[in-house]
């Protein structure tokens, strides 16, 4: 319902917009690529009712990166050049993860030999959205390009990735007789768990490698940023940094949110 209502509200301004500076006021399209860096507020909690253990993992993740890439357009508002309207349409994808350490002990051996054993949980998710966007843009100063902008951003959840991983490292002095704590020469107990061997001394167990059910496909944002207006060949370059702000969360149930920071550059022609 909210993909219905507000997804065409985005692009009717976008029309407005266009119809209302038409004539006097010149209009640029073009192409904008760039890099997009997500960074994560809040956490989600992992719940497989499958698993023999505990199965409740909480976890954020502490790096990612992505790509941005979207055709552009902007109209100008005055004469001065001071006002415009930047509107743009694209897709965008990303990918983050969290490998910390979760806990390590040391144990003994038959013979006295002392080994240490560090367990992680590792994660990973990856999204791919459409994106249609909406700025105000501002140029101060009439002797340089610089320039502010504001406005809004609506995407669309394509699709979505998320592994978990739970993994063992070994001490490399333990025996090949000493025993993980997963036998691997037997199936798992319950659920579609996939144990496997990286070596002699790392063993791991997927938990979870598939889409997150619980995603909301629409995300809507508020975003600002910096750019700057300059020719070269009768090509209009600009280049910018935008912040991102999520208002709405990646899971209803979660209080796991996404910001963005992007920093891209736009190539325009100018009718």
């Amino acid at each position: 319902m909210k993909m219905k209502l507000i997804t065409p509200l985005l692009f009717a301004l976008m029309s407005v917009n266009a119809s209302a500076i038409a004539g006097d006021q010149s209009f640029s399209f073009g192409f904008s690529g760039g890099y997009l860096v997500p960074i994560h507020s809040g956490s989600f909690t992992y719940i497989n009712k499958d698993t023999p253990y505990s199965g409740k993992f909480r976890f954020s993740f502490d790096k990612g990166a992505g790509v941005w890439t979207a055709l552009t357009g902007t109209f100008k508002l005055d004469k001065e050049s001071k006002f415009s309207i930047g509107t743009s349409l694209g897709y965008s994808s990303f990918t983050s993860e969290d490998d910390k350490e979760r806990d390590s002990y040391v144990a003994t051996l038959t013979y006295g030999e002392k080994v240490t054993t560090v367990m992680f949980f590792y994660n990973k998710f990856s999204e791919f959205a459409l994106n249609a966007t909406l700025n105000l843009r501002y140029k101060p100063f009439e002797s340089n390009g610089l320039g502010i902008l504001a406005g809004a951003s609506g995407s669309y959840l394509i699709s979505n990735s998320y592994l978990f991983i739970y993994d063992t490292v070994y001490d490399a002095s333990v025996p090949k007789v000493v025993k993980p704590y997963f036998n691997l020469n037997e199936p798992p107990i319950v659920g579609n768990f996939v144990p496997y061997y990286r070596d002699i001394t790392h063993i791991a167990i997927i938990y979870y490698d598939g889409r997150l059910p619980d995603i909301n496909l629409l995300q809507i944002s508020l975003r600002t940023g910096l750019f700057y207006d300059f020719r070269v060949l009768g090509i209009i370059l600009s280049p910018s940094i935008v912040y991102q702000y999520p208002l709405t969360k990646i899971s209803s149930s979660q209080d796991w949110k996404i910001h963005r920071l992007i920093c891209s550059i736009d190539a325009r022609y100018q009718l």
